[in-house]
């Protein structure tokens, strides 16, 4: 047999890695000099970032939008601003076309179910969430809730810029969880049946923070990350 024809081509190899987890990837560095080089290559990098995402199943993201002045923006002039890490381009997105009125906070934008989501207060009595069903494609948007805050059982006069956090869609997307950092309880809002129900879960061990030991469940902090080999730094 010629010894030769068993060489695995490099942009072979590169294409067989780039399916593996993180962890493994890091353990796979140590197999050769050559394997080291390869993994910590930029290119390959940019390439693993992109099979981590094609194949991540995305649960619950989300940020605020970065505040405005009322006194100096209309509804036309806000988009959603993207960053594709692994092509290190940026796309806008137009809002739904249903989005029509200032709301009174910042609204939210986030991945939930595993769609672009847009959510805020409308008119300081319902809330509102949107999902893109196609990334990218801006005729897309569906109206995926509008609920009162009434039937949800929130007091909107809590704060002046009072916000709900869509924080989790169930599997079956029956039920979403909301939350709001002027509650401590966490909102389950079953669509199909229309029933509301409020939990406030408290962690087997006390979590440690930058404001102390607590065992309270912070909803609003929870999100989903993609491990990969992007360096932080």
């Amino acid at each position: 047999m010629n010894i030769q024809s068993a060489i695995v081509p490099d942009d072979l190899i590169a294409e067989v890695l780039s399916f593996l987890p993180f962890k493994s990837l890091l353990q796979l560095r140590c197999v050769s000099k050559s394997w080291k080089t390869l993994i910590s290559d930029s290119a390959f990098v940019k390439l693993h970032l992109n099979r981590s995402s094609t194949h991540t199943d995305y649960r619950s993201h989300h940020i605020p939008c970065q505040f405005y002045n009322f006194e100096y923006i209309t509804v036309e002039q806000l988009v959603i601003v993207s960053l594709d890490l692994g092509t290190e381009t940026y796309n806008q997105y137009k809002l739904p076309c249903g989005f029509d009125e200032l709301p009174p906070a910042a609204p939210i934008v986030g991945v939930l179910g595993g769609y672009l989501c847009f959510s805020y207060s409308c008119r300081h009595t319902y809330f509102v969430l949107w999902q893109m069903k196609k990334y990218g494609a801006e005729d897309s948007w569906t109206q995926f809730l509008k609920i009162s805050y009434l039937h949800l059982q929130v007091d909107y006069d809590l704060a002046p810029s009072f916000q709900l956090l869509p924080v989790l869609l169930f599997e079956d997307a029956d039920t979403l969880i909301l939350s709001s950092c002027q509650e401590n309880e966490a909102i389950l809002y079953n669509w199909r049946d229309n029933k509301v129900m409020r939990t406030n879960p408290t962690a087997s061990k006390p979590i440690i923070n930058n404001y102390g030991t607590s065992n309270q469940v912070s909803w609003s902090s929870t999100s989903d990350y993609i491990e990969s080999l992007v360096s932080i730094f």
